[in-house]
């Protein structure tokens, strides 16, 4: 039975999609390419500001360090701090979802449709 990616809440629906492509075996170097950089995600999937998907972290990081990459300059948190590790480097997870009637542009619907065309 297929998960009801669209009514998750946002921490698991990021998480759910990306353990989703993992487990096809389909976070290649090409994909990790386009879930990293800022551009593309806002292009192809609506992600607001400059956020991508994921954000690269050190592998060896102290809790106080993994705080400053999930947090931007204005002291918003803008990344989970519960990483994923792919390819041999560590990562941190957009946590900025925003579904259909929201005020923000509509990001996971696109990112889902994106993720289910890879598998």
């Amino acid at each position: 039975m297929e998960k009801n990616f669209e009514s998750m809440p946002n921490k698991q629906f990021a998480y759910s999609c990306l353990q989703l492509i993992a487990s096809n075996n389909k976070l290649d170097a090409s994909v990790m390419n386009i879930l990293t950089n800022e551009d593309e995600c806002r292009e192809r999937f609506q992600c607001s500001g400059k956020l991508a998907v994921l954000k690269e972290v050190p592998l060896k990081c102290c809790d106080e360090e993994l705080t400053t990459y999930c947090y931007d300059r204005n002291g918003r948190q803008r990344y989970y701090k519960e990483q994923i590790f792919v390819i041999g480097k560590a990562y941190v997870v957009t946590n900025h979802w925003y579904g259909p009637d929201k005020t923000m542009p509509e990001n996971r619907t696109p990112f889902l449709m994106w993720i289910k065309s890879k598998i």
